[in-house]
């Protein structure tokens, strides 16, 4: 076998000597990223909670609203009913025949309870400098409430029809503006409302109301009418658990990650102290290195070894004075002097007393 070089023995006992430091060096480092990387990940799951929390119960919601306008008895229209869509002279308007149309469809099957009427709000406001204020305005129940309740559904179809008198509520506006000198800009507000309950005690969460509408806006004091609808035609609504619960994830998510950072700090502040060792503690380092990773061969004595007779060769590196004590058999002597700060390992052949020191560095 191919007895080693110089350079290659010197390299040995640095390798074997560092190998447990770097390792744990190296660790300490992973370690860090790790927890770092956690840490970050719930701080990010923490923020995201609400947001990506998954619904537990989903419904759709379809409104729809179509009108025609009856006309009064002129001599300029052929038909007596125009579609909607439309601008309208206001003076020949008889009145408005309006349909409503609400559609639930749902993911699965609930018990539902639920409510409708219909209602007009009469508008009255005056215009100044930057905007349109309200000074007058009455309220009309054009539909009394109407109840019904669906068991073990997942759609209900509500359908309904309502005049609007245009005439009865202009002749209001002329009413309030001779009486009271006042130019108003008046609207008819004709509105759907529902207010259903939906059973969802299976999914963990307490009844709901949930309130909607459909809403058409009638200009009433123009000289040409044009209706406009205020309402979202479809929404697709998601029911999520209860925001305490959602709270609760957050609390775990940022309690995980504050554990993964005060690990972090913990073990940055270890790798930065022990990065910082004195001459001393470095010295204390390496010599029990050496004597853990040569135990079986090395003998701590406490008094100095009786080698004045013998011819001395000092070696200066380590490795090669455990190669003549592996090649001799024979044991590593190890004395500390704890006067001149110096550390002696001896190989005794013979009439040969091999030696190597360490020097205590201040």
């Amino acid at each position: 076998m191919r007895r080693k070089s110089r350079r290659d023995r010197s390299k040995t006992i640095d390798i074997k000597a560092t190998r447990s430091i770097d390792k744990k060096s190296h660790f300490s480092v992973i370690v860090i990223v790790i927890m770092a990387v956690i840490a970050i990940f719930f701080i990010e799951l923490g923020l995201t909670a609400e947001k990506n929390e998954k619904p537990i119960y989903q419904y759709k919601v379809e409104k729809k609203s179509d009108y025609g306008v009856l006309l009064k008895q002129n001599d300029f229209y052929q038909e007596k009913v125009l579609p909607s869509g439309l601008y309208y002279a206001s003076k020949s308007i008889d009145s408005f025949i309006i349909n409503f149309e609400y559609k639930f469809k749902a993911k699965d099957k609930i018990d539902i309870k639920y409510y409708y009427n219909i209602t007009a709000d009469l508008v009255g406001t005056v215009k100044d400098e930057y905007q349109d204020k309200e000074i007058w305005s009455k309220s009309f129940r054009l539909l009394k409430n109407k109840v019904d309740k669906q068991i073990d559904t997942d759609e209900f179809l509500i359908t309904e029809k309502i005049d609007i008198d245009y005439d009865k509520y202009n002749n209001l506006v002329d009413l309030y503006e001779q009486e009271y000198g006042v130019k108003l800009n008046a609207n008819l507000k004709v509105r759907f409302n529902i207010c259903y309950k939906t059973n969802l005690l299976k999914y963990g969460i307490n009844t709901k109301d949930i309130d909607d509408f459909i809403e058409l806006n009638i200009p009433i004091t123009n000289t040409v009418t044009e209706v406009s609808e205020n309402y979202e035609k479809e929404n697709m609504v998601n029911i999520k658990p209860p925001i305490e619960e959602i709270k609760i994830k957050e609390y775990i998510y940022y309690t995980i990650a504050g554990l993964c950072m005060f690990a972090c700090f913990i073990l940055t502040i270890y790798k930065v102290n022990r990065n910082k060792m004195t001459p001393q503690e470095k010295y204390e380092r390496d010599i029990n290195r050496i004597l853990k990773y040569y135990r079986d061969i090395i003998v701590t004595v406490n008094n100095e070894p009786n080698v004045a007779d013998l011819k001395m060769l000092e070696l200066s590196i380590l490795d090669d004075l455990i190669d003549v004590a592996q090649q001799n058999n024979c044991n590593i002597i190890y004395y500390e002097d704890l006067k001149n700060r110096i550390n002696y390992f001896y190989v005794i052949v013979g009439e040969y007393a091999y030696y190597h020191k360490i020097v205590i560095d201040d």
